[in-house]
């Protein structure tokens, strides 16, 4: 990391840090204020790359818009894959 981005980083948490604390939290997990999906799609294309499977159309439109509990589950039935990672026999 170069001096100059060094310094522009301290300074913006320098200024972070005098923000006063959040009074509330939002969590955005249906894409109401942030599309999130664009991200959602590049972790899930690595999982599946990880996995030997392919992160097509199909896979995205069975986990597109589901709780990551939900797409959890989906992507254990897409991998063949149980609790733990075993694999079913």
């Amino acid at each position: 990391m170069s001096d100059s981005s060094t310094r522009t980083r301290t300074a913006d948490l320098t200024a972070l840090e005098m923000l006063p604390p959040p009074t509330a939290v939002v969590f955005d997990c249906d894409g109401t204020l942030m599309d999130t999906e664009p991200c959602a799609d590049a972790a899930r294309s690595a999982v599946f790359a990880r996995r030997g499977h392919a992160y097509d159309n199909e896979a995205r439109a069975a986990l597109v818009g589901l709780s990551v509990a939900q797409g959890g589950k989906v992507m254990s039935n897409l991998f063949g894959v149980t609790r733990r990672g075993w694999r079913r026999s």
